[in-house]
């Protein structure tokens, strides 16, 4: 019975039950709830009525708890501290103070940013949580439109008319290269060359399935190239690295390039006239979808990161 009448227990009854128990009688506890006499009798009564057995002992001062009313009171004060909990939590998400957000980035691109964005992200929101997803940009679109993820940071070109596009930085690609390689005594470092130029050579190549391959073939078929590929592999990493210890070429965005500390003084990069492509670096989310604080705050870090490794990159090397 007991049981069964907690299921839809009235938190302000209950209230009135504690308050009545703890200030050891109705005259107190109306005088502390700001209520009158007959209204907590008639509560009392009420509960008493829904229970189907007395709360409290009759004829005792102060008032003294049945069995039931203890059992009552147990379960009443656990579910308005419940109450009180869940309230301080919402308190706190219409605050933005707390919240889960669900991220989508490449592998790379979060060795990147992730690092220089995330100690400030979590001095500023400690009670916000980040799931990060890590796939490819069109996957990450696809999951984001789906509404799986609340903010994915792409390589993309803006397709979906599902999704709002927040530009983080214009792309670029650059033709990488070691300071062994011929053309550095033909052109100085960012010199905007033909792909002609190094047409002789050897290049690094991403596998096929590659965002960064799938760029690189369309070049090279612009340009009637049938390169010279001396190696295929998935990492990125691996890739720019090899290519400036070889002497190779490599086409490959310049971003991943500025952030690479073990080829720095040895790279160089050039501009590449057939180099056309429009795809840049975005953060995207559902267009009807509302950003909390905490989410915008990202996007202005990630923004502010970017803007950063760039500044820096560019300082440190006037090769790209």
């Amino acid at each position: 019975m007991l049981n069964t009448a907690t299921q839809g227990m009235n938190l302000k009854r209950a209230r009135y039950i504690n308050a009545i128990y703890e200030a050891g009688g109705i005259t107190a506890a109306a005088k502390k709830l700001f209520v009158s006499q007959p209204s907590l009798s008639q509560t009392i009564r009420l509960v008493e009525q829904e229970l189907g057995i007395a709360v409290f002992e009759r004829g005792v001062s102060p008032p003294k708890l049945t069995y039931a009313g203890e059992k009552y009171l147990e379960t009443a004060r656990a579910m308005i501290s419940q109450e009180e909990q869940l309230n301080a939590i919402l308190a706190n998400i219409r605050n933005e103070a707390q919240g889960c957000l669900r991220l989508g980035v490449s592998i790379q691109r979060s060795m990147q940013l992730l690092p220089m964005v995330l100690p400030k992200f979590s001095r500023q929101y400690p009670h916000v949580q980040l799931v990060l997803e890590q796939q490819g940009s069109e996957l990450l679109e696809k999951i984001v439109d789906e509404g799986k993820l609340d903010l994915g940071l792409v390589t993309t070109e803006p397709s979906r008319s599902n999704l709002k596009y927040i530009l983080i930085e214009n792309e670029s690609y650059v033709l990488l290269t070691g300071r062994s390689s011929p053309l550095v005594s033909r052109f100085r470092p960012g010199d905007s060359i033909s792909l002609m130029d190094a047409a002789d050579g050897r290049f690094v190549s991403l596998k096929p399935g590659h965002n960064i391959r799938g760029i690189q073939d369309r070049v090279f078929a612009r340009c009637g190239i049938s390169p010279n590929i001396l190696m295929e592999t998935d990492s990125v990493e691996a890739a720019i690295r090899i290519t400036v210890a070889c002497g190779c070429y490599m086409l490959c965005p310049e971003v991943f390039v500025r952030t690479d500390p073990a080829i720095t003084g040895s790279s160089v990069c050039f501009q590449v006239h057939e180099l056309t492509e429009e795809r840049h670096f975005y953060a995207c989310h559902q267009r009807e979808k509302y950003l909390p604080t905490y989410t915008r705050a990202f996007i202005e870090m990630v923004q502010q990161a970017t803007r950063q490794s760039r500044e820096h990159g560019l300082q440190s090397s006037s090769g790209l």
